[in-house]
């Protein structure tokens, strides 16, 4: 008002200019703002965009298609699953058997759950047998074959986290030979009680790392890895076959170390870019937290970087 104004004139010139901008209108909403900053943005590189039902269907689709002229269907199992000898076993059978691990219900889904619905008689009996941690192998390959190829493809690797410990490994307190100096924090974070002695990573106190027949947690499958303790064998095997016309026919029984693995839904499922359908494996490729990413959920269909 104009009383108001005239009495502000008559105050300090300081004092005048903070009464007149305590009396001024306050300015349309946005007016006078500061535009958004469209360098701040949180970027999640972990975020996998899910795939849906299609993919699901063109799965289905691939299985139905390579089952329809086969000579056998197989059941198998794999402990410790590795992408890059994975893919050498699949090159090594190129011609002679194809590999699906896609998720369990999307695989008994394509072979038939009932007599009704399934792709040959008889292969309701297969789906029956997918639980766990398992696939198929479809094609003209013998069980001789598929095994050759399979023992010829073990090979040591790290530990998966749920798995069961084959032996105790300890740090004896003491030098840590062959760990640069900037090593120590992570080793310190991942439980091992170590120190920075003149540039030389020091173990202050013996530490057990993981104890016979005990599982794996994920701390304990880092630190492992960062001491170069390989624990686990990659190693698939065959499990059930069947040919048409004949009963299924049984031949492994699934290892302890496999059975006590935690299930698929517990750790997630995702698909590996081979020809974009048949690499169903652990999205973190069993390694510990922090080494794969976030885990996607079970629904079988996420890519998988191969990152081992």
């Amino acid at each position: 008002s104009a009383p108001r104004r005239a009495a502000a004139r008559s105050l300090p010139p300081s004092l005048a200019r903070s009464v007149a901008r305590a009396l001024a209108p306050a300015p349309p909403q946005g007016a006078g703002a500061m535009p958004k900053s469209r360098r701040d943005k949180v970027v999640a590189l972990t975020k996998v965009k899910k795939k849906g039902r299609d993919a699901k269907e063109k799965a289905i689709g691939a299985i139905r298609e390579e089952v329809a002229n086969a000579d056998a269907v197989y059941v198998l199992r794999y402990s410790h699953m590795k992408n890059a000898k994975l893919k050498e076993v699949r090159d090594a059978l190129a011609g002679q058997a194809r590999l699906f691990f896609a998720a369990n219900g999307v695989m008994a889904a394509a072979l038939g759950r009932d007599e009704e619905s399934e792709a040959r008689p008889g292969l309701a009996a297969v789906a029956e047998r997918l639980r766990g941690w398992c696939g198929l192998a479809i094609g003209s390959a013998t069980k001789e074959q598929l095994e050759e190829v399979f023992e010829m493809n073990e090979e040591p690797v790290f530990a998966k986290v749920g798995s069961t410990a084959g032996r105790t490994v300890v740090v004896e307190a003491g030098p840590l030979e062959g760990y640069a100096h900037d090593m120590e924090p992570q080793l310190r974070k991942e439980g091992l009680p170590c120190r920075l002695v003149r540039g030389v990573v020091e173990v202050t106190a013996r530490h057990v790392v993981c104890t016979e027949g005990e599982p794996i947690g994920a701390k304990e499958g880092r630190l492992l890895r960062l001491l170069g303790e390989e624990l686990g064998t990659f190693k698939m095997w065959v499990e059930a076959e069947w040919r048409e016309g004949k009963e299924l026919v049984e031949h492994a029984e699934v290892p302890d170390e496999v059975a006590a693995l935690p299930a698929k839904a517990a750790l997630g499922l995702s698909v590996a870019a081979d020809d974009g359908l048949d690499d169903g494996l652990p999205a973190h490729m069993g390694l510990p937290a922090g080494y794969g990413g976030d885990l996607p959920p079970d629904d079988g269909m996420e890519e998988l970087s191969d990152d081992e």
